[in-house]
């Protein structure tokens, strides 16, 4: 009896579960994304040859970019937020490295990874879609 009970009421519990996860995809699926932050990180550090040695400087800056208009579960539409996140990552990349000329990574880099991160959230955001 009680093993049944036991039994019946992880069933209900597993029911229940996977109703709220259903739920929770299609709410997800049915808010529409309007906008993404690109945000590029950069280090540096102070050089100095005596004590204090120097400090770590971390910096970041953001921009949001708007993709309101675009689709994201189609490739065409994909292909141009990721021409808007590319924009915005060299315009906050470039920014950060007039602020911090010595700084870690190079522009180049800041880019590639700003876009990277930027893209692999929107795809994650996309497939939910």
């Amino acid at each position: 009896m009680f093993i049944r009970s036991l039994s019946r009421l992880l069933a209900m519990t597993a029911a229940i579960c996977t109703l709220a996860l259903t739920q929770g995809t299609a709410l997800a699926a049915e808010k529409k994304i309007e906008e993404i932050t690109v945000l590029a990180p950069r280090i540096t550090s102070e050089q100095r040859t005596s004590p204090p040695y120097g400090k770590t400087v971390v910096a970041q800056k953001s921009m949001v970019v708007n993709i309101a208009d675009l689709d994201i579960t189609r490739t065409a539409d994909m292909r141009k937020a990721r021409d808007r996140v590319e924009e915005a990552a060299t315009s906050v990349c470039e920014q950060l490295e007039e602020e911090l000329p010595f700084g870690q990574p190079r522009t180049p880099e800041c880019i590639r990874r700003a876009v990277s991160d930027t893209m692999a959230q929107l795809e994650e955001i996309a497939m939910l879609e």
